[in-house]
């Protein structure tokens, strides 16, 4: 076999000095990860001063920032506590942990919560399905309590839960001390952490199903309702909203974690400590109307897409030719009328030869915005190719001298 593989390669060296040389190019092995390409406004010195002590824009698919104020300032944020509780729910019922249809017995602590509820009734069975209704759309703090019952045992256990996840998504100026959001001395986080704690949110499309309902009825026992409305009411008055959460505690505290989308483009607009109702919900929409005014979200290219085509291998069968694939999404969020700016450049390594497995990295997609280079993303085989046997060479060389 050993001699097969030098007899081989000397004939593969003696076909290419009779025929046509070949060349290939070569590709360092860096990148750049998309959240160093952070655009903000206050660099931008742009005219918008949102009433509020914090505030921040990003754009959902790659975390990039829009728009910060004071977006690291520790505070409180109110019901806003519960996307961290959705978040934990939606990952327990898409893990297999819970079923929609699951029961869970309203418990005499959850029933006593107190603030907004949808009024359970104690020792009553409600779908986890129900109750992710409740909490969703009005911001149930009853709900809330008995999902979190349901999955830890208890609210005490779950908000330890609730701690950890944070700690994971590295949030660290971010503490829970109920799963509510109801005022407690050290609870704490920020309008850059809730920004996160959204993003992460809404990866569960079973959470849009109810969280861009305006008004819906909860069905008890005996056929009791409870009619709620959605506590954002911009999923009703701003067109393309259709989720988060708001949250109020006391006086000059109103907060809000607001999404829409328009197209492909969703950002995400997070506001701690307005000093009215009315003043948060007009900061949001004046962040979301800049932001689709001014921003765009480019897919630069799909994980799998194809790249390059028909790429002929050395050391390979006469027919052989594959194509190179992206290993990995990418997009960007480019100020409106940059998108002609984004170029793409296939570098391929030095000596692609058979044989090769399917998934092989075989180079790089340089992706350029001007003469700036943004990021290399790998490019991998697209099919398995053999190596030539000896036999394929000298088939080639039989057919150089036939007339």
């Amino acid at each position: 076999m050993k001699l097969l593989k030098i007899s081989n390669r000397f004939l593969c060296t003696f076909i290419s000095v009779l025929l046509v040389g070949q060349t290939a190019a070569f590709a360092k092995d860096y990148s750049i990860p998309v959240e160093t390409q952070v655009v903000t406004t206050q660099e931008d010195n742009l005219p918008i001063d949102v009433e509020a002590k914090s505030a921040i824009v990003i754009d959902s698919a790659t975390g990039q920032v829009i728009y910060e104020k004071n977006a690291s300032e520790k505070l409180e944020v109110a019901s806003l506590t519960k996307l961290m509780s959705m978040l934990l729910f939606y990952e327990a019922v898409d893990s297999g942990q819970l079923s929609l249809d699951d029961k869970v017995t309203a418990s005499d602590k959850a029933c006593s919560k107190g603030g907004t509820q949808i009024f359970l009734t104690r020792g009553e069975e409600y779908t986890v399905d129900v109750l992710l209704k409740g909490v969703v759309i009005t911001s149930a703090n009853d709900a809330c309590t008995a999902l979190a019952e349901k999955i830890s045992g208890s609210e005490s256990a779950f908000v330890a839960k609730m701690n950890e996840r944070a700690s994971e998504l590295g949030l660290a100026n971010t503490k829970f001390v109920n799963c509510t959001g109801q005022k407690a001395e050290g609870q704490y986080s920020t309008a850059e952490d809730m920004a996160v704690i959204s993003k992460a949110l809404i990866t569960h499309k079973s959470y849009f199903k109810y969280s861009s309902t305006y008004m819906d009825e909860i069905t008890h026992t005996g056929d009791r309702k409870t009619q709620i409305i959605n506590t954002n009411k911009l999923v009703r008055f701003y067109s393309g909203c259709d989720g988060l959460q708001t949250g109020s505690n006391g006086t000059e505290n109103y907060c809000i974690s607001m999404t829409a989308k328009k197209g492909q483009f969703r950002p995400i607009v997070v506001i701690l400590g307005a000093t009215n109702a009315t003043k948060r919900s007009a900061g949001a929409q004046e962040l979301m109307d800049y932001t689709f005014a001014n921003f765009s979200a480019t897919t630069v290219v799909k994980k799998d897409a194809v790249v390059k085509k028909s790429i002929k291998i050395n050391d390979s069968i006469e027919s052989a030719k594959i194509d190179a694939l992206a290993s990995e999404d990418f997009s960007l969020l480019l100020k409106k009328g940059e998108e002609k700016q984004i170029t793409k450049e296939v570098v391929l390594n030095e000596n692609l030869s058979a044989p090769l497995k399917k998934g092989d990295i075989i180079g790089q997609l340089i992706v350029k915005k001007g003469e700036e280079e943004i990021k290399r993303i790998d490019i991998y085989a697209s099919t398995d190719v053999a190596e030539a046997g000896i036999w394929t060479y000298v088939q080639k060389i039989i057919s150089m001298f036939s007339y």
